[in-house]
């Protein structure tokens, strides 16, 4: 049973929801005196309410006082589900007041899939989207790549464990969510590099590949973030295809293979021999070849493209894109839809489900529990084929150290894919319903893209849907970005908080009053007795233990 927060955490996670706030507003501030610089009044005039109301929420927070400095797994996951939810919340005011949402719903979708860095967007028209809201929605993607990766910072370094096995009973007694300025000192690190480049690169690609100069900056903002914090979010309907630039796709490779792999990259950074021992390094290499094989000859098969630059070309873009749980497209929705093969489609639908190295800006069950799980089948198939009373232990090797392998390890990474697999097909009936015109095929890889994070779009999920399909897929982006058990422990802990509530509500019971009888009873009849004492219940139980 989980025990209701104290006081002084529910506090501390009052604080730190604040503190986000605050921050996403200042920054949604700045982008408000940014469209108005620019003659944007109706962004400006959105965003500043957005601002305002993360500056509100934040001061508020902040006066909140709490002693506890360092929360719990379940208690740091809490303040990280809420601040989350918060956030998007608040976000959803200035993109719903934007005019370009038809509902709020689809305006809480945008800002969960860029908090979530899934890459969706229900906008009615993005090709019209203003400058600052296409940044607007990059800060989410940001936010969002650059929270997750402090969180998997503060598991990997405080609890000396895993990032994407979130077992709770390893460390639901340490306290993981350290200092943030310790923290941001590793993540400009990882993410300060990713950036800059970045920008330079996908600046220079842009320029030459013919943008007009006044649309160069929010794109190459836009872009940018997509690609390095794995989000997936492009300003044009036909996402980077449309720019027609070798140089573009190559330098947005680059950027989604390194928020890929970011954190693990950080950590290898003074142990390079380690690389090919990694367990983790080891599946996301092998499933990122296989599924670059796989698209590349399913697109040949289909007879897609033409030319075999442009089948390679096309097809090791959208394979990246896929693994690393990018979503970045080099095609239209409808030629991934219709013109792509099954076995291109299965080789996309694989990638994502797999997803992107632990502890990293991407999302997905990552590489990681599928080489646990395939370790554990091989081991369990040695240890039926052995002799009777051989022992037999299986070791992986991951983030520098050397583990052996236990049935936690390996229900942890079952418990998440059976989710994750059991969760699509929802999502496809889900979306089957709303449009039954949508193919089965076109269902199972939209379910498979939002449950991922990775935002492949094939227009299977459309503002027309019904507001019950938009709300499950909202869902779904969370459930499959906080992996889950995270997830749970919040609803959990809001189950513990109402039953708190109703039984302080209710009183003390009156219970029964019996005379306490003298200590020279049988051992029987004291321990029936205490039972009696410590009960919540009233009991009708006398001491002689009969009713």
């Amino acid at each position: 049973m989980l025990l209701p927060p104290s006081a002084d955490d529910l506090r501390a996670t009052a604080r730190t929801i604040g503190r986000v706030l605050a921050v996403q507003g200042a920054v949604t501030g700045v982008l408000a005196i940014a469209a108005l610089l620019t003659g944007d009044v109706d962004s400006a005039s959105a965003l500043a309410c957005g601002a305002a109301l993360g500056i509100g929420f934040g001061a508020l927070g902040r006066t909140v006082k709490a002693r506890t400095r360092r929360l719990t797994w379940t208690r740091g996951v809490v303040a990280g589900v809420a601040s989350l939810v918060a956030v998007a919340l608040v976000a959803s005011v200035p993109l719903w007041l934007s005019g370009h949402y038809a509902a709020w719903i689809d305006a809480l979708f945008d800002a969960v899939s860029g908090l979530t860095t899934t890459g969706l967007t229900l906008v009615s028209d993005l090709d019209h989207l203003s400058p600052t809201l296409v940044v607007f929605r990059g800060t989410l993607e940001v936010a969002g790549g650059v929270g997750f990766l402090m969180l998997a910072l503060s598991l990997l370094k405080s609890l000396a464990m895993m990032g994407s096995t979130m077992e709770p009973g390893h460390g639901g007694r340490e306290r993981i969510i350290r200092a943030p300025t310790m923290l941001w000192r590793e993540v400009r690190t990882v993410v300060g590099a990713l950036l800059v480049a970045g920008i330079v690169g996908v600046a220079g690609s842009l320029a030459l590949a013919g943008v007009p100069l006044a649309a160069l900056p929010a794109t190459t903002l836009a872009l940018t973030a997509s690609a390095a914090t794995t989000g997936g979010f492009a300003p044009l309907t036909p996402s980077v295809g449309v720019y027609h630039s070798a140089l573009l796709e190559a330098v947005l490779v680059v950027l989604m293979l390194g928020g890929a792999v970011s954190v693990w990259a950080h950590l290898h950074a003074q142990r390079l021999d380690q690389v090919r021992k990694d367990l983790d390094a080891r599946v996301f290499v092998a499933t990122l070849v296989a599924v670059v094989g796989g698209a590349v000859v399913g697109l040949a098969q289909a007879g897609t493209f033409s030319q075999v630059e442009a089948l390679v070309r096309h097809g090791a873009f959208l394979a990246v894109a896929s693994v690393t749980t990018s979503g970045l497209s080099t095609v239209s929705p409808r030629l991934l839809a219709t013109d792509f093969g099954a076995l291109a489609t299965s080789a996309l639908i694989f990638g994502m489900v797999v997803g992107g190295m632990s502890g990293s800006m991407a999302s997905g069950p990552k590489s990681l529990r599928v080489g646990l799980l395939l370790k554990g089948l091989v081991g369990e198939v040695r240890r039926v084929l052995s002799p009777d009373n051989t022992v037999q232990a299986s070791w992986f090797s991951h983030q520098g150290r050397r583990e052996r392998l236990t049935d936690a390890h390996v229900r942890s990474a079952a418990t998440i894919l059976l989710l994750t697999l059991a969760a699509i097909p929802v999502a496809a009936l889900a979306l089957l319903w709303s449009d039954p015109s949508v193919g089965l095929s076109q269902a199972i890889f939209a379910a498979s893209s939002i449950i991922s994070n990775v935002g492949l779009d094939i227009g299977a999920l459309r503002p027309s849907d019904p507001a019950a399909t938009r709300l499950l897929a909202t869902a779904l982006m969370v459930l499959g970005r906080l992996e889950w058990l995270a997830v749970f422990a919040f609803v959990g802990t809001l189950v513990a908080l109402v039953r708190d509530g109703r039984r302080l509500g209710r009183g003390p019971r009156r219970r029964r009053h019996h005379a306490r009888p003298r200590s020279s009873g049988s051992p029987g009849d004291r321990v029936a007795l205490s039972r009696d004492v410590t009960s919540d219940a009233s009991s009708t139980r006398t001491p002689g233990g009969t009713a």
